[in-house]
Parts: structure tokens; sequence; C-alpha cells
């Protein structure tokens, strides 16, 4: 969809929804607005209550994910674990530095993660991409809004409006009922759950008695806030082990072509699996191959199964290398079903390829869950309470207290979300500030 069947879409879906029950919803905000529904707040308490002890310990991996071994130390500090819990949480936090100092190529950053947690590292990446746009080493945004809407220039993010919204909805559901079972857990109940929207964004919400989580001691508080995020990250990390598990690169997807180039013989969009007799498994295999060829060589292409001879043209900006001539989105490689599995299926007859169909469609959509859910787990977390109250705001200022006068922490959680959201500001807007700054 373009920008204006996006727009026009969700304006006439939101307004029907409004309309056809517009008696129950309330407005919340400017453009904001919510429907609270009672139904199926039985099941969440219940089930919260059912399993209250694994809620409480996921509410604190939640700390300890967030605050790394400073959430370690506060979790254990506000209250004591039987003998097995203390060795769990330990070994998950020494596993983690162990983990992370063989993903990050600096120790610096291991240890970073480790001891202030995803809170910290995050904050500390803006701080490095702040750095490298004030030394005019990056010119682009280094924060930019995700929407399913495509400006040029903008510092946006553009997501097609099908995986944007749907996985706005797995992930609202998620980070939702994770906070309502973790408070139901701690015999704080749901008042009530619901949907809406502000402007052209899908909104859920489970409501807990808020006046009595307030009354709550500090780690019902934190477990609380660190719920939602934290299952957002666990989402994440399931559902990269079943595209790791089901799905296998298989060909390099592109999405248009270039005027008065010689791919007009190409279809318009489509799947390269095949060039000069190389496979073409994604985006390293395209490049690779591409780039050993030269201009106005002639190769011969597959594309949807269909084979073609295209002649090479050479390329705008470096006249010695080639070029074909097609547009591609930012993520090119084309991912299917594992051969193994889809020869498995496919002896099932038509439910089989029927499987097979459904299973290769869904991976955009898994893609985007996965992509979106670990981006807002992690802005989430952030330590900002003032002008965007967020759970990482508010965890924070419930470990300052630990440390401080509650008064004193106030204060700090208040510089402390200001610099934060400072820091948010300079990386989406500091680019084009930069440009007029003579040095």
């Amino acid at each position: 969809m373009n920008n204006y069947e996006t727009l026009i879409f969700l304006v006439v879906l939101f307004g029907a929804i409004y309309l056809f029950d517009r008696k129950n919803f309330t407005k919340e905000a400017p453009l904001m607005y919510i429907r609270k529904i009672r139904k199926g707040i039985s099941f969440l308490n219940n089930f919260g209550l059912k399993h209250k002890k694994f809620f409480k310990i996921f509410g604190d991996m939640g700390i300890i994910f967030t605050f790394g071994i400073t959430g370690l130390w506060y979790v254990f500090a506000e209250k004591k674990y039987k003998r097995w819990s203390d060795l769990f949480l330990v070994f998950a936090a020494l596993l983690s530095f162990v983990f992370l100092t063989g993903v990050f190529e600096s120790p610096v950053a291991a240890i970073i993660l480790t001891l202030l947690g995803a809170s910290g590292a995050t904050f500390t990446l803006l701080l490095e991409s702040a750095r490298a746009i004030v030394m005019k080493e990056l010119t682009v945004p280094a924060v930019q809004l995700a929407l399913p809407v495509e400006i040029s220039g903008a510092p946006i993010f553009y997501i097609p409006l099908e995986y944007f919204l749907s996985a706005i909805f797995v992930i609202v559901v998620i980070h939702e009922f994770s906070h309502a079972f973790v408070s139901v857990a701690h015999n704080i109940k749901v008042k009530s759950v619901g949907y809406g929207f502000l402007a052209f964004l899908p909104l859920g919400f489970a409501e807990p008695d808020e006046a009595k989580l307030k009354k709550a001691d500090s780690i019902v508080k934190s477990r609380v806030y660190s719920a939602g995020s934290f299952s957002n990250i666990v989402c994440t990390v399931i559902v990269l082990m079943l595209t790791s598990f089901l799905y296998a690169p298989s060909g390099f997807d592109y999405n248009g072509l270039v005027s008065d180039m010689p791919s007009v013989v190409l279809p318009e969009k489509g799947t390269i699996t095949k060039m000069n007799n190389v496979t073409i498994s994604g985006d390293y295999s395209f490049y690779n191959t591409i780039l050993n060829c030269s201009p106005n060589q002639t190769i011969d292409v597959t594309v949807n199964n269909k084979e073609y001879m295209l002649m090479l043209a050479s390329s705008p900006q470096n006249s010695s290398l080639p070029f074909m001539g097609i547009k591609r989105d930012r993520f090119s490689t084309h991912m299917s079903l594992k051969p193994d599995y889809a020869l498995f299926l496919a002896g099932a007859g038509a439910v089989g390829g029927f499987m097979i169909w459904l299973i290769n469609g869904a991976y955009m959509y898994l893609f985007w869950i996965w992509f979106i859910s670990f981006a807002i787990a992690l802005v989430n977390l952030l330590p900002i309470k003032v002008g965007l109250p967020l759970d990482g705001g508010f965890m924070f200022e419930e470990l300052m207290k630990k440390i401080t006068t509650a008064k004193r922490a106030a204060k700090i959680s208040y510089r402390v979300s200001l610099i934060t959201l400072f820091v948010i500001l300079f990386n989406f807007a500091g680019p084009f500030i930069m440009k007029y700054i003579p040095f």
C-alpha cells in the first residue's frame, strides 16, 4: 500500500470500529479513544494466582535483564530467596556475561551490558551514536520512527501496513497481559482490559488496580513494570528460534525496476534464485556473484523460476561496476521453508501444499514481530519517566530508592529522564542540525 491507501484504510477501519461501538468508547486524550472490556478478567486473575511463583520469578528475571548485575543486587536486597533460586539467578547473570563476551567484539560492551543491563547498554549505544553524529561520522538519524508510511528524506523506518498492524497487535497483547499476570501474582487484581487507538496507532491495555500498585513494595512494582518488556524479549527469542528452525535463505527479492535499463525484460517484482549458473540464496551470494561480472556483459538470470537473458548496465555511482537496474527493500533475502520440511509436507498432497504456502507466507509476519518487539522492549526499558513515562523510568526510580532517599531518588530520576530524552532527540534530529554547523 502507498501512503494514501494506508491512511484511508486506517481511517475507515478505526472509524468503523468506533461508530459500531461508540457508546462504549471513552476519550482519554486528543485523538486517543479506548474501549474497556470486562470479559476475560476472571481468566487473567485466576491464571495469575495459579502460577504466581512463576510470574514472581519472571518479574525478577525482567529486573535483572533491565539492570544486569545491578538489578540482581536490587532483587537480593529486596527479598531473600531459597537456595535453588539464588543459584539460578546468579548462574543466569554469569551466563549472560559469558554469552555477551562472545557476541560483542569489545569486552567493554559486554561488561556494560552485564553490569547495567539492557537499559544501560541501550543508553550507552545512544551516547555512542550521538558522539558519531557530533563528529559527523554518522550523517543519518540513528533513531527513526517505525511507521507504515514512507516519506522521502524523513527519519521514518517504513514498515508495510499489514506487517505493522499484526506485529503491534501481538506485541501489545503479550506486553499488557504480562503486566497483568505479574500484578495478579501479587494480589493486585486486574480491573479491566481493552483496546483503542491513538490517531492511526492501535492500542491495547490491561489495567491493574493502580491505587494498590502504588502502595505495593518496591520489588513488587519493579516486577510488574519489568514484565511487559521482558515478555517482548522472550517473544523475540522464541520467534527467532522458530524461524531459524523452519526457514532458510532461498533467493534475492526485488520490488521494482529502474526505468531505461536493460532490466525491462524482467518481471516488475520477483525472486532471483540463479544468476550465471550460480545459485542465489540471499543478499551475500547475489552481490558476490554480480561483482564478478562487468558492465555490458550478458548474463542469464532465473526470476520466479523462469530464465531471462539480461545485459548489465554501468552503475550510476561508479561506471566500472555492473548494474542490473532493479529496486529492492531493506531486507532482500528471500526466506522459505527448509527443503527437508517442504519435501515431507509435499508428500501429504493438497493439505501439505497448503501448509507449505501458509508457512512460507508467514515468514515476513514473524520477522516483523521479532524485529518490532525487540525494538519496543529496548526503548521501553530506558530510564525515562518525564514527558514519556516508560516502564524503565519507573523501575529506575525504584532502584534509586534502594540507594538513597525517596526525595533524592525522584530528583535523580527526573534528571536522568531529561538527559535520556535529550540524547534520543539528538539522535533523531542531530544529523539535520549538524549540517549547519561549520566544522
